[in-house]
């Protein structure tokens, strides 16, 4: 399951260098400190959140207790892009996990600028359209795979998040990373130390080292 965005593949390194200085020049460049908030659920939307550093959950409040974190988002990706092109309103909340480093644009500003230029149209609607699909993704993977492989593609979610290594740290709590795989806390803990017993990881804490690949990818396959 991939995590999407950063610089899209197969896009011309010009228009996204293009991007990024339109970014540097226009946008507010603030520090937010862990479990600070740069949007809510349900609000008017009015900027676009691109980070530099650091990492941001996206989640949805379902009720009054019920929380579903959607994806995580790093450096040199937007914060809730979709909403700035689909709607008045944001569709979920999205909270620092770390002390993040973004820069804060005023959403027409930019809408109006990208508009300018084909080019710089056709990258976001690639991102748009990349972000469209991994939604899709989760949707199904969340209704139709068991425990098991909904915990493995929280694994695999996160070591792809960390560039691919076998050896990562996890960013979440046990309650968040439950609320990211649609379980309950007590049921990803049990699973992920059946995972730790069976040696397809080792796990100390929130670090993770993957043993066996194949096995893990084998769950997240068959779900």
């Amino acid at each position: 399951m991939s995590n999407t965005l950063t610089q899209p593949d197969a896009v011309d390194l010009g228009i996204w260098a293009k991007l990024k200085e339109y970014i540097e020049t226009h946008g507010i460049r603030t520090y937010f400190e862990k479990g600070q908030v740069l949007f809510f659920q349900d609000t008017p939307v009015a900027s676009f959140f691109f980070i530099h550093d650091g990492l941001i959950k996206l989640h949805k409040l379902q009720g009054r207790d019920r929380c579903s974190i959607l994806k995580i988002e790093k450096a040199d990706q937007f914060a809730g892009l979709s909403d700035c092109f689909n709607g008045k309103s944001h569709h979920f909340n999205a909270t620092t996990i770390t002390q993040s480093d973004v820069s804060i644009l005023d959403a027409e500003m930019l809408i109006g600028f990208i508009s300018s230029d084909s080019r710089l149209s056709e990258t976001l609607m690639n991102i748009l359209a990349q972000e469209a699909l991994y939604f899709l993704e989760r949707l199904n993977n969340r209704y139709h795979k068991q425990l098991p492989g909904r915990v493995a593609d929280t694994l695999l979610y996160f070591m792809e998040l960390f560039n691919e290594d076998d050896h990562f740290f996890l960013p979440l709590s046990r309650s968040e990373l439950a609320q990211f795989a649609g379980t309950t806390k007590e049921s990803f803990i049990r699973t992920l130390t059946e995972f730790r017993n069976d040696k397809i990881i080792q796990l100390d804490d929130r670090e993770v080292k993957i043993n066996s690949m194949e096995i893990l990818q084998t769950l997240s396959r068959l779900g």
